[in-house]
């Protein structure tokens, strides 16, 4: 009986070893499942990031070309001024 004995008891011994394996394993998928859905998550975060630092360089490109826009116009209005008040004062001087 001593040879059947040992024989159960390594019988035992890898059914515990098969009962923790299989509870790794379940553990392990189980960790992987939630790292698939926390890069899932990091993926669309990354996306909308992106998307927003495209919105706001084109609203800082915008924003810089404001003052430029808003001194060009008052070069025109001067320039036109100016123009104008030549052209006044020659006519102004062939009418007298």
């Amino acid at each position: 009986m001593g040879e059947h004995d040992v024989i159960a008891h390594k019988l035992e011994s890898l059914e515990k070893s098969m009962k923790s394996g299989s509870e790794n394993f379940r553990e392990i998928y189980q960790r992987l499942g939630i790292l698939e859905r926390a890069k899932d998550v990091t993926e669309y975060q990354y996306a909308e990031i992106k998307k927003l630092l495209e919105e706001m360089k084109s609203d800082i490109s915008d924003l810089k070309d404001k003052p430029r826009k808003k001194y060009d116009m008052i070069i025109g209005v001067l320039v036109t001024g100016i123009i104008m008040s030549f052209i006044g004062y020659f006519a102004a001087k062939l009418l007298i």
